[in-house]
This record gives C-alpha cells, structure tokens and sequence, in this order.
C-alpha cells in the first residue's frame, strides 16, 4: 500500500497558499497623472498629436556625447530627430526630419 502523506500535505499547503492569496489585496493608491505639456524649442512647437500619446525619447543618437531627442508620435506615426547643436549648456535642438530605414519612414502601426 502507498503512503499518500505527502501528497496530501503538498496538496493542503498549496490550498492554503491559493485561500490566502485570494483574501490579500493591494492597498496601494491609484497612480496620479499630471496634465500633459506642449513639447516647444524656443517659440516653437516640437511636432506631435492631438491624442497626448507622443513619445519623446533622449538619448545621444548622433555620437557626439550629448543629448538628442527622438519623437514618435500616434496619428500621423513618424519618428521625428532632433539633433542637439549647442556647444554646451542648455540644449538646442534642430529638426533634422523623420528618421529613415532603407529609404522608408520609419513609423508606427498607426501611420
């Protein structure tokens, strides 16, 4: 005859562990979003969309040690390269265009 103890014990702690799992909740508060802000260069207006999903990104993209800035976007979908021309302090950012794979916009699904 097999002896089952074990299984048994397995199978009531695993029970225990789904009962107790299912009576816990988080008690953490919703997350709060601050408004949205209009992305600008100087007195102009970095492209984007009217559906607030615009992604700006930050990274060196041109290998110059500063920050450039890439912008996707959802209506229109292009990626858009801002290249950091300032010597050094505040950034200045100059619209090089939408970037390009093998001469094809690069964009999301959406465009």
């Amino acid at each position: 005859m097999r002896n089952y103890s074990n299984h048994v014990l397995f199978v009531l702690i695993c029970l225990l562990f789904i009962v107790a799992g299912l009576n816990s909740r988080a008690y953490a508060d919703p997350p709060v979003f601050r408004a949205g802000v209009v992305l600008q260069n100087e007195d102009e207006e970095l492209p984007g969309d009217n559906t607030g999903n615009t992604s700006p990104c930050v990274g060196d993209w041109d290998g110059d040690g500063d920050m450039d800035l890439i912008i996707g976007t959802f209506e229109e979908a292009p990626v858009y390269l801002f290249i950091n021309v300032a010597e050094e302090g505040e950034p200045e950012l100059e619209l090089v265009g939408v970037m390009e794979a093998d001469d094809e916009v690069i964009a999301g699904p959406f465009g």
